[in-house]
Parts: C-alpha cells; structure tokens; sequence
C-alpha cells in the first residue's frame, strides 16, 4: 500500500500519514516492524503522483518471464520495452536488479534448447 492511498482513504494529508509512522513499531507473534514496512516506495511516478510500487513491477516482471518462449528469453533490455508496453518505464539496470532479488538468473542461462 502506498502512503497517498492510506491517506486518501483516511481523508488525510500524506504527510500527516508519513509523520505518523515515523519511528512507530508494530510488534506481533512474527516480529518487530517498523510501520514504514507495510508501505511501499512508488516507482516511475509521472507528474500527478501516480505510479507503480516496487512489488507490483516485480510481479510483472515475473510475469512476463515466466510466460517467454524458453528458447528465446527476453533479455533486460526486451523487458524493459514490454514493461513500457504496460506504463511502466524503468531502466535495464533497474529491470536487472529486480530480477536478481527475485533469483531469476540473466537470459542467457534461462535458455534451454530441445
């Protein structure tokens, strides 16, 4: 969730959301974790704001891999034009390393020949 949508919801300012979960902790049966954890950072956002988190690029870049020709893997750079296909403009490096936190190994070891 983005802190725009939070503060939207609650008919807040975001900063008002951002001051408030600043240095505030939510302590539960699986840990610590600071508030600011449950919001995510949005990634190519354009002149009103709007933009894609980092969590749902990843997913459609997982997306987009799982479904290639394994044959003929997308290279970054292949992605990064069906990623702008979709509204989201980010740079081969930015693809390159969302696609090694997500351990999706480079296109020439994803090729697999019959």
């Amino acid at each position: 969730m983005l802190m725009k949508d939070a503060a939207a919801e609650l008919g807040l300012a975001e900063s008002t959301i951002s001051r408030a979960a600043n240095q505030k902790y939510l302590s539960c049966p699986r840990g610590l974790f600071a508030l600011r954890y449950f919001f995510t950072q949005a990634v190519n956002a354009d002149d009103d704001g709007e933009g894609f988190s980092q969590g749902a690029i990843k997913a459609v870049l997982s997306q987009l891999i799982e479904s290639e020709d394994s044959s003929k893997p997308y290279s970054d750079e292949t992605l990064v034009k069906l990623l702008k296909q979709r509204g989201i403009e980010i740079a081969r490096r930015t693809v390159a390393k969302y696609r090694e936190s997500l351990d999706i190994p480079p296109a020439h070891k994803r090729k697999f020949t019959e």
